[in-house]
């Protein structure tokens, strides 16, 4: 399938603004025409009130077109005549980039600038356009996989990291990033970082950090090393040659945010703790957002409506791991497991639940997290450790590259373990 191909050019300008070109073409993949084509957009793109994406302007190559952007979040672009299976459409797209003030991991902040979606992507499309509206207890932006070569240019004192791989010597001005498959394409621009480059098991790992976070890189990159070596072995090889990973500066908020072949890590706000707590935490959300580059990256899905095919796979993965650590504690997936079998006959099945049944972080990281994590675990324990660990490198090996849903997931162990795992799937699914 052919997948779609953006390339873009963005400068950093004086007044803290980012000018960006942007060409996308598009191929119908489908067996029926598109009357219309939605394009995720940056967030806030064009909000009645502070937009962030000004001056606007967007060219068809040989084609009339016209253009809905009414919604903050979605760009309908509406081809004169609908666009045949197998032909191409060549959008053009310029723009200003006006960040607001860094929230949800898009904007600047005292001169740093974090995006995890700059650029207009195209949605998913499947018997249909998956177009969710944003949350704000996650990213539920459904991207169509795609090929990225994306330009800066910035201040020569400003790091720069990106998704992909750099270039070297590529751009005119500025410095080039290329991925072939990426989920999404997220930015990074600092002129307080520092940038240390390793090889570890055939990957590039970049780190950026500032001075104040130095203590900290060793433990950083060995908890890094020992996480992917064992994500490696379990689920086999990435896509990807290059990853990097970004200490980031903000002390407002913890955690950690992954996109395609980067990972955003919020650690400063602990500094001021005990230093074993401080890398028992770094040890911790390494795992989970490493994990992240198989379970949403290599394997799509709809973060928003169907979250446990991520969060909670991924929270299985990071518990996997720190088994081998000795540090695993079962007692939640275990007290979880008993919890599901009391839960009101009315309720949705608990990993049925999309992003938009909850309006707290507590309960859907204890429900979609945990419960994922739950789930796989009473897995391990019928099916047995090492025919379980098989199934499941089987399972991303069948979906490499592609997108799953739950009915896929289902699908998959069904014919993997026969009917061994039905009363399990039904207490969890329904």
């Amino acid at each position: 399938m052919a997948r779609p191909q953006i390339s873009a050019r963005l400068e950093l300008l004086p007044e803290e603004t980012l000018l960006v070109s942007e060409h996308l073409i598009y191929s119908n993949c489908q067996k029926e025409a598109l009357s219309e084509i939605y394009l995720y957009t940056p967030p806030g793109a064009f909000e009645r009130e502070h937009a962030t994406v000004q001056e606007f302007t967007i060219a068809i190559d040989e084609s009339n077109f016209s253009y809905d952007n009414s919604s903050s979040t979605f760009l309908c672009i509406i081809p004169e005549s609908p666009l045949a299976p197998g032909d191409q459409l060549h959008v053009t797209l310029q723009y200003r980039l006006n960040p607001p003030m860094n929230q949800s991991s898009f904007g600047v902040s005292d001169g740093v600038y974090q995006f995890t979606r700059f650029v207009f992507a195209p949605a998913l499309y499947r018997d249909g356009w998956v177009l969710n509206q944003p949350h704000e207890l996650g990213e539920s932006a459904v991207l169509e996989a795609a090929s990225y070569r994306v330009e800066v240019v910035a201040p020569p004192q400003y790091q720069i990291a990106a998704s992909g791989a750099q270039i070297e010597d590529a751009g005119e001005d500025g410095v080039v990033f290329a991925s072939d498959f990426a989920r999404d394409f997220a930015l990074y621009l600092s002129p307080y970082h520092l940038e240390k480059t390793i090889t570890h098991e055939g990957l590039s790992l970049h780190f950026y950090y500032t001075e104040a976070q130095a203590l900290y890189l060793d433990n950083w990159i060995q908890s890094t090393e020992s996480a992917l070596t064992f994500y490696q072995e379990t689920f086999g090889p990435l896509e990807t040659k290059d990853l990097s990973l970004v200490f980031t500066n903000d002390r407002s908020r913890g955690g950690g945010r992954e996109n395609s072949d980067l990972i955003f890590f919020y650690f400063d706000g602990l500094l001021d703790l005990d230093q074993e707590i401080i890398f028992q935490e770094i040890d911790m959300v390494i795992a989970h957002e490493l994990a992240h580059q198989w379970f949403y990256h290599l394997l799509g899905n709809d973060q928003g409506k169907e979250p446990f095919l991520d969060e909670g796979i991924t929270t299985w993965a990071e518990m996997m791991y720190h088994r081998t650590q000795d540090c695993f504690d079962v007692t939640i997936v275990e007290r979880l497991s008993q919890d599901i079998t009391i839960r009101d006959v009315g309720e949705k099945p608990i990993l049925r639940q999309s992003i938009y049944d909850f309006s707290e972080l507590g309960n859907y990281n204890l429900d979609i997290y945990y419960g994922g994590a739950s789930l796989l675990y009473q897995m391990e324990k019928n099916l047995g450790k090492e025919r379980f660990l098989m199934m499941l490198r089987d399972y991303v090996t069948y979906f490499r590259l592609n997108f799953v849903t739950i009915d896929d997931f289902l699908s998959y162990w069904h014919n993997a373990a026969g009917e061994t795992l039905n009363p399990i799937f039904s207490l969890y699914f329904g």
